[in-house]
């Protein structure tokens, strides 16, 4: 990464997500969020190879799934409590999940196969930028 900066070619971003498998100096968790959190891992691991593959709609579904399990594991404020507060007026709690929902509904048309849907075009670009804004919400939610 250090040499393609340098080259001044592009900027690479680096964002570690600790796994309960994989950090042992992570404190152990109860065996119901450690398994959430595990499987989570899991699948961003998966995200980033179907992203390396190629796969991209794959990619962004996987991602999908990262989410909804982050949902089950940590306490989101719900969808209508941020979206019905004035922006100006959310708390930093709210904005973050202002983000976290905002990002579960773009990676929606890649987890369901519907009319609408199969309209999508998903690019290596929309790919990534889902995954790292993914990897982001995971280390934030779980730090």
């Amino acid at each position: 990464m250090e040499l393609v900066e340098q080259a001044g070619s592009e900027v690479a971003v680096l964002i570690r997500v600790p796994s309960p498998l994989r950090d042992p100096s992570l404190p152990p968790a109860d065996g119901n969020s450690a398994g959430s959190l595990t499987l989570a891992t899991t699948r961003l691991a998966q995200a980033r190879a179907e992203l390396r593959d190629h796969r991209w709609e794959q990619s962004v579904g996987t991602c999908r799934k990262v989410l909804e399990i982050l949902a089950r594991t940590v306490k989101v404020p719900d969808a209508d409590e941020v979206f019905n507060t004035p922006r100006r007026r959310r708390t930093q709690e709210q904005q973050w999940a202002a983000m976290y929902h905002t990002l579960k509904d773009m990676t929606h048309p890649a987890h369901h196969d519907t009319p609408h849907t199969s309209q999508f075009n998903w690019s290596r670009p929309d790919a990534e930028a889902i995954l790292a804004a993914t990897a982001g919400l995971l280390l934030r939610y779980n730090a």
